[in-house]
């Protein structure tokens, strides 16, 4: 059986079969798109992501979020801890 979470994450996803990964070297608190009160734990480690329009309010960046649901948050957000020098939350983004 499909659940609600895999069925909003399908309707939102616009990824065209590209792979993504994200690296975290710690656990990121994060959003969960499908409901807006919940704030999940993503641990540390390698994890297929997918880029999905913004579901909790229209229109804004689009979500990176742990492939088939909606936890995550917004593209910008992720790109922000990235890139600069390897700290204890740095993320780096794979395609």
């Amino acid at each position: 059986m499909i659940s609600l979470l895999e069925t909003l994450a399908h309707q939102f996803n616009p990824s065209k079969g590209e792979k993504m990964f994200i690296v975290l070297k710690c656990a990121h608190v994060v959003y969960d798109g499908g409901d807006s009160t919940a704030r999940p734990t993503i641990p540390a480690g390698r994890h297929e992501i997918e880029r999905v329009n913004k579901p909790l309010h229209k229109g804004g960046d689009k979500w990176l979020v742990l492939k088939g649901t909606l936890v995550g948050k917004t593209e910008g957000a992720w790109r922000h801890r990235g890139g600069l020098m390897w700290d204890d939350d740095e993320v780096v983004i794979e395609k």
